[in-house]
């Protein structure tokens, strides 16, 4: 019976995790990490903007991480949130992982998205950060820790409240 379960988790992990095509490396953006250090804040805000609404969130990775280490520089460090870059980082490396299959990959966002909710608990960002934990620990094969997250979603340990169809993603606890 838990083998049939964990195929079922698995099956769905799997569809969950759909990512759109990648982009050819032809098509990505010239910016490199290098060069990301050498952009202004506003240069840097306005070339990842670019790239995530071109869905290129992997090539944007680099200039996302430039950006969170200048705010976290600067003096006005605390009055920049910086949950939204750190959500599209992780979805970044899932991203990576569409076209790699690296497995770190996967570690990589879950890195990012532990750092989002240790840093912003309160963000609303988080909700959808632990939707994809849950997705990527399946798919790691951490399925105690899969479930425990799901546990904590639906016992309203959280802020926020799960639509029905996010409801429908948690196991049957019969």
């Amino acid at each position: 019976k838990r083998t049939a379960l964990i195929k079922c988790i698995l099956m769905a992990a799997s569809s969950s995790i759909a990512i759109q095509p990648q982009i050819a490396p032809a098509q990505a953006s010239e910016i490199s990490a290098p060069a990301a250090n050498q952009l202004g804040f506003s240069e840097l805000q306005t070339k990842s903007n670019e790239l995530i609404e071109a869905g290129q969130l992997e090539a944007a990775i680099p200039l996302l991480k430039e950006l969170i280490k200048s705010v976290s520089d600067s003096p006005e460090a605390s009055e920049t949130k910086m949950d939204f870059p750190m959500f599209i980082i992780g979805t970044g490396h899932i991203q990576r992982y569409a076209t790699s299959r690296q497995k770190s990959e996967l570690n990589e966002a879950l890195t990012w998205y532990y750092r989002l909710q240790t840093e912003y608990p309160e963000s609303e960002r988080n909700k959808d950060a632990d939707l994809k934990r849950i997705d990527l620990l399946r798919v790691l094969g951490q399925f105690d820790e899969a479930s425990d997250l799901m546990i904590r979603m639906l016992s309203n340990q959280y802020t926020f409240r799960l639509q029905r169809a996010q409801r429908g993603k948690t196991p049957n606890t019969e």
